[in-house]
């Protein structure tokens, strides 16, 4: 069963949380599709779209999915839920009211996994001619710094 904790300010909710909003014990839940403003929301379903609105609608009671924070512990840099970056290094413990943390991948990582996909994709017969192509090009992502 999911949980949910009350929402007191609407600007808190942001794009992709869960949200269930209640009137007159009717329970709706959605995701939402627009981060929220102190004046109103916007929620989807698979079968609606609804603005709800704080001045128009005060009889709304909202609340978002708790979901359990969970401290990153890969060493790097994450940016968190209003886009700030963070430093995660064996000192830092990282504050749940800023969660979630999101990973900042490095050039060299994603640029591998890009170039192990595009050699793939170049395996095919009728396209080993650019596999020359590609490698010249991960040699010089390679040898940056």
């Amino acid at each position: 069963m999911t949980e949910y904790t009350a929402v007191t300010d609407w600007a808190t909710i942001t794009t992709g949380q869960k949200v269930r909003a209640t009137r007159d014990g009717e329970h709706l839940e959605f995701t939402v599709s627009t981060k929220a403003t102190a004046s109103g929301v916007t929620l989807r379903s698979s079968q609606s779209i609804v603005q709800i609105c704080t001045y128009d609608r005060p009889e709304w009671v909202l609340e978002v999915e708790k979901v359990m924070f969970v401290q990153p512990t890969t060493p790097g840099w994450y940016f968190d839920k209003d886009g700030h970056p963070w430093e995660v290094d064996d000192s830092v413990t990282l504050r749940e009211q800023w969660a979630p943390y999101t990973r900042i991948r490095p050039e060299v990582e994603v640029a591998a996994e890009v170039f192990a996909e595009l050699f793939a994709e170049f395996d095919a017969p009728n396209l080993m001619s650019h596999q020359a192509d590609v490698r010249t090009v991960a040699a010089r992502w390679a040898a940056k710094k």
